[in-house]
């Protein structure tokens, strides 16, 4: 036996490595290392030293994952979700499922509602993993509501670009109907609340229009309408 006190030494192929513990820990190993340790006994009636039977280590290579760069869609559209992989790869999982034709698929078409997140697991047999992630973008046609009804009780009472419509603004503007402006803002998350200098405007028809970015395009675009204060 080693005694109380033993000490350790050990080695990878051949080579003295560690400290003089019983654990020895290392991310540094390569496949067909070979690994030992020699244990020096801490009593005076046992031999100097005794060498433990030698490990051949098999390393498993990590796989890598890299992922096309985000992108932008239309609805209705679909894009290819292309990885480029390292290793050997058995099994891709994606999430979430929705919107792709196959998430086992090492690439699945994807055709998502709305903007989606998608994450993709690659697998060895070893069960080395490795994940990536890309961002597929779904601009919509910008559709502004035909009426609102700004009358306090938390239901329509803003005439505003749709939360669900990622766009970006540069101008967002309402009239009356003889042009003169009633509400304009810069901000896409702001809204016409129906009045004009604290004053409640009247029941009728006004114009709108938005000047704004196309993200499929990224050229400058307008939009003109209608809308109707209800009262």
């Amino acid at each position: 036996m080693g005694g109380a006190s033993p000490g350790y030494q050990w080695q990878v192929n051949g080579g003295e490595v560690g400290p003089d513990k019983t654990v020895f820990t290392t991310n540094d190993l390569a496949n067909g290392d070979v690994v030992s340790c020699i244990l020096t006994s801490s009593l005076n009636c046992s031999a100097p030293a005794a060498s433990q039977n030698q490990v051949l280590m098999t390393v498993n290579a990590n796989p890598t994952v890299v992922l096309m760069p985000d992108t932008i869609i239309g609805l209705g559209q679909s894009v290819l979700l292309a990885a480029n992989v390292t290793g050997p790869v058995t099994s891709y999982q994606w999430t979430p499922a929705v919107g792709l034709d196959n998430p086992d698929a090492s690439a699945p078409v994807a055709t998502p509602e709305n903007t989606t997140t998608y994450q993709v697991i690659v697998s060895t047999d070893a069960s080395c993993t490795a994940i990536g992630k890309v961002t597929v973008g779904v601009f919509k046609t910008l559709k502004m509501p035909g009426a609102f009804t700004p009358n306090g009780d938390g239901k329509n009472d803003l005439f505003r670009i749709p939360p669900s419509l990622a766009v970006k603004i540069s101008a967002f503007a309402v009239y009356d109907r003889w042009g003169a402006t009633v509400f304009y803002t810069a901000n896409s998350a702001a809204g016409w609340d129906g009045t004009l200098g604290g004053q409640p405007q009247p029941t009728g028809t006004y114009v709108w229009m938005i000047e704004y970015k196309d993200l499929l395009t990224g050229m400058p675009a307008l939009a003109r309408g209608t809308v109707i204060l209800i009262r």
